[in-house]
């Protein structure tokens, strides 16, 4: 009987042998019984139903990592339809299996391993492990848990060493790489970890769709998968393929924890779309040239590593389902969103973190959501969407100490619109060449923990830079944004626009605070035909500094937070500038208090 005609019998009962073995398989899949690393085609392999047949090179069968196997050195160019590990021997309880590719063939070639699912007959393969269904095998590699101890953690790892493994199935169109699945532990909070790891010298060319994949599992589980080598997801024709990373949690409460897939620091990855669901994670530590990367499935986190590179030639996409993007490395994008609405979401935020020591490039940085916003490294910003090229919309922003900002389009504003902004950066530090920094919503807060962190080209730092309030309100219901100092500041203006009416600045002289620095206060914007007001806490003589005065601005509009200063006016500064002034009002807390001891006093004189 040849190799293919035992694949394709379905035995009624497995041999005393395999059912002492627990051994749950259908006839089409193949295992080596050798406890030490074996040539292919030097094995001993068995059908499911106990017949010994030749090595495996056929697409219409399965390998299964069985019994003691830890090792195989393939040392040929051969094809099988899947690789599946049985759930409770072998590499499945513990330990690493190796399939080693690397130099093994006569001469020192490489080998050559194809996994093509085009022939298998999945309606066969109805038991492998006893929650499965035969659509669960519609993967290239399955790494099963089943039942076990309380206690016990039977992680494994396969692990492929060099060579080349092409992984492609053009009829079913499943190119899914990794299933954890099986039975539930004896308690809930047991842990199992499946690791497939393609190492260095590997070469991995997924020709379709891949979708790396969990599914059915009753226990807390991770399934890891390591491209430590070159890994194209690409069709023949070179067209580039999507790589998805999803956890299925239909098994509600207890179903597989996370999938990860890590590019190792000499791994390189060539892909379409990478998307992210529910519990996913993706970390570049090497190079890793995609499409577009989106995050808005919910609940997944995105790492680019020290040392790590991340291109995308289109898209980075966030929504607000508690996604995290971090970048310690480089990240080269057309541009960043976090978007799936501009509902304020508080309780499961999406975050971005560009920490100190990490790049980002990209056209433009986008938010419309309730997300939060870390930048700590360098974000060069080449383009606009919308005229602005750094918008955040109804979420918190902070430009750390590290800090650095490259807006290089003239026209592109740093917009920001109801949102929170606390900048710590170095002087000079944000480089905004249009020097615009624009409110659009009923209310924002910007506040300056360092002093003149802007800048608007190399000659000309923060003095060039203007205040546009621009949302659009009715009487009774202004807009404000709010610019609170805690450093010495020096500013352009503070502008109103014609066609914006019944908006306001409140600007907060904290303590520290001894020089606010204008060239003018907005230019001639501050009067009637725009409904703008200017209001001013902790207001101090001699602080508030103009160049020049515009006449246009009326001074009658200009008023202190809490009432206590009045009637403001110009005073020269003795030269060609002016600072503001204003006449104080104590409260009437300290009116009262001096009455009464005015009081006081004139009693004890009566008394004498």
């Amino acid at each position: 009987m040849t190799t293919q005609s035992i694949a394709k019998v379905l035995p009624a009962v497995f041999s005393i042998l395999f059912t002492t073995l627990h051994a749950d398989v259908t006839a089409w899949y193949l295992t080596n019984v050798a406890t030490t690393s074996t040539n292919w085609s030097e094995g001993i392999w068995y059908t499911s139903d106990g017949q010994q047949t030749g090595y495996p090179n056929s697409n219409e069968i399965g390998l299964s990592l069985y019994w003691q196997q830890k090792g195989i050195a393939v040392d040929g160019n051969y094809t099988i339809g899947r690789i599946l590990s049985n759930p409770s021997m072998s590499c499945t309880v513990g330990g690493i299996c190796t399939i080693d590719l690397y130099q093994t063939v006569p001469g020192g070639f490489d080998a050559t391993l194809n996994l093509d699912g085009t022939n298998v007959d999945y309606s066969s393969t109805a038991s492998f492990g006893s929650t499965l269904t035969s659509a669960d095998y519609f993967y290239a590699i399955t790494l099963n848990t089943v039942s076990f101890k309380a206690g016990q953690s039977p992680n494994s790892e396969i692990v492929f060493s060099g060579g080349t493994i092409n992984i492609d199935d053009p009829v079913n169109q499943r190119e899914i790489l990794i299933t954890a699945a099986g039975t539930k532990g004896e308690v809930e909070t047991d842990t199992v970890t499946k690791t497939i790891t393609f190492d260095a010298n590997n070469t991995l060319n997924l020709k379709q769709n891949t979708t790396l994949s969990g599914t059915k599992i009753y226990s807390d589980s991770t399934g890891i998968i390591n491209f430590n080598g070159t890994t194209n997801i690409k069709g023949e024709d070179g067209q580039l393929k999507n790589l998805t990373l999803y956890t299925d949690a239909t098994s509600g409460a207890r179903s597989l924890r996370s999938i990860t897939a890590n590019v190792g620091e000499d791994g390189t990855l060539t892909a379409g779309n990478v998307y992210l669901y529910k519990n996913t994670s993706f970390n570049v530590a090497g190079k890793a040239d995609i499409q577009a990367l989106d995050m808005t499935g919910g609940e997944s986190d995105a790492t680019v590593s020290n040392g790590g590179t991340l291109n995308v030639a289109q898209s980075v996409t966030l929504g607000t389902g508690g996604e995290t993007l971090t970048v310690n490395g480089t990240l080269n994008a057309a541009n960043i969103v976090m978007s799936t609405g501009f509902s304020h979401n508080t309780t499961n935020k999406a975050n971005f973190v560009l920490n100190k020591g990490g790049e980002v490039n990209a056209t433009y940085f986008r938010t419309y959501c309730g997300c939060d916003v870390t930048i700590d490294g360098k974000l060069n910003l080449s383009g606009s969407i919308s005229a602005a090229s750094l918008y955040i919309n109804n979420s918190s922003l902070l430009l750390g100490e590290n800090a650095y900002l490259n807006s290089t389009d003239s026209s592109a504003i740093f917009q920001i619109g109801g949102a929170a902004v606390t900048i710590k950066s170095g002087e000079g530090a944000l480089k905004l060449a249009s020097g615009i920094i624009k409110n659009d919503a009923l209310y924002t807060e910007i506040v300056f923990d360092s002093s003149n962190p802007f800048s608007k080209s190399d000659t000309v730092g923060q003095e060039g830079i203007v205040f546009q309030n621009r949302i659009i309100t009715t009487e009774g219901n202004y807009g404000s944004m709010s610019i609170v100092l805690n450093a010495n500041q020096d500013f352009n203006s503070f502008t109103f626009s014609t066609d914006k009416q019944y908006n306001s600045y409140i600007i907060t002289l904290n303590d520290a605070v001894t020089e606010l620095n204008l060239t003018s206060l907005s230019n001639g914007t501050l009067n009637a035909t725009t409904n703008g007001m200017i209001i001013i806490d902790g207001f101090k003589l001699n602080t508030i500094h103009f160049d020049t005065w515009v006449d246009g601005d009326d001074l009658k509009l200009v008023s202190s937070l809490n009432g206590d200063w009045v009637d403001f006016t110009l005073v020269s500064d003795g030269g060609t500038g002016y600072y503001l002034s204003a006449t104080y009002i104590p409260e009437p807390s300290i009116f009262a208090a001096l009455f009464g001891f005015i009081s006081i006093a004139v009693a004890a004189r009566k008394r004498k």
